[in-house]
């Protein structure tokens, strides 16, 4: 039996928790292993101008930990699964997940936008092709709101730093997953003074949960992936054991 496991993961404050609730579901099921937290950047947290939206940035967000975790004989790495390649890498994979969160987005707007009633063109914070496919088809629908064109903008950072971004500029709104405000304002190992921001945020200005029959999540959306090198067997078992099955079976048939 392994005395001790570390847990690889992003620095974001999203990142550190999602790591922590993996740990704490090895400890209950193994008890006696010890379990070392280790945070990394990632070549897309490190180069803001990168451009996400396409499909030559594969990875980015995952492939510098994950050699990490092929390089070490006690490391796994803990990511939102929806940021791991589908094409496998041959050297490691998604052995394990816990309980889904939910899989939809938020779409918050300012509370100007609601005084104003009329807008020639209405601004939403997002990078995601899949989020402005949805919105422009769908969001004239959805808001009693009269506006002749939706615009996007680009946007990057963890949630925190997307927030700051929205709340400073003149956008009129940002969509954002919803497991990850849910999981940074209801957990209580990485509190912090930003999430006061987001707090505010949400009571001051419009928010609407997105619903699914038109607003599909990205594969894996709200899911935590856990990645152990292919040939660590007995790290594989571990993980294994304290998977929750019933999303492990989801998720894989949405990447598929």
């Amino acid at each position: 039996m392994k005395k001790s496991i570390n847990i690889i993961s992003r620095s974001s404050i999203l990142a550190k928790i999602q790591a922590n609730m993996v740990g704490e579901a090895i400890k209950n099921s193994h008890p006696n292993i010890n379990i070392e937290y280790i945070t990394s950047k990632t070549s897309g947290d490190l180069d803001q101008n990168l451009d996400i939206s396409g499909g030559t940035t594969v990875g980015v967000f995952t492939s510098d930990i994950s050699k990490k975790v092929e390089e070490s004989d006690n490391s796994i790495a803990v990511h939102s699964w929806k940021d791991f390649p589908i094409v496998e890498n041959n050297t490691t994979g998604i052995y394990g997940t816990l309980k889904r969160a939910d899989m939809r987005d938020i779409l918050i707007l300012k509370h100007s936008v609601k005084v104003q009633k009329n807008i020639d063109q209405l601004t939403i914070m997002t990078s995601s092709p899949r989020r402005r496919y949805a919105i422009e088809k769908n969001l004239k629908d959805l808001i009693p709101l009269i506006f002749d064109k939706v615009y996007f903008k680009d946007i990057r950072g963890n949630i925190h730093t997307r927030i700051n971004k929205f709340l400073k500029d003149k956008t009129h709104g940002i969509v954002i997953a919803k497991a990850a405000i849910d999981r940074i304002l209801n957990n209580n190992i990485n509190k912090s003074d930003k999430n006061a921001q987001i707090i505010n945020c949400l009571k001051k200005h419009q928010c609407i949960i997105l619903p699914l029959s038109i607003f599909p999540s990205a594969p894996a959306q709200g899911a935590i992936g856990i990645e152990v090198a292919n040939k660590n067997k007995h790290l594989i078992k571990i993980v294994e054991s304290m998977t929750d099955i019933g999303t492990f079976e989801n998720v894989s048939l949405e990447r598929q």
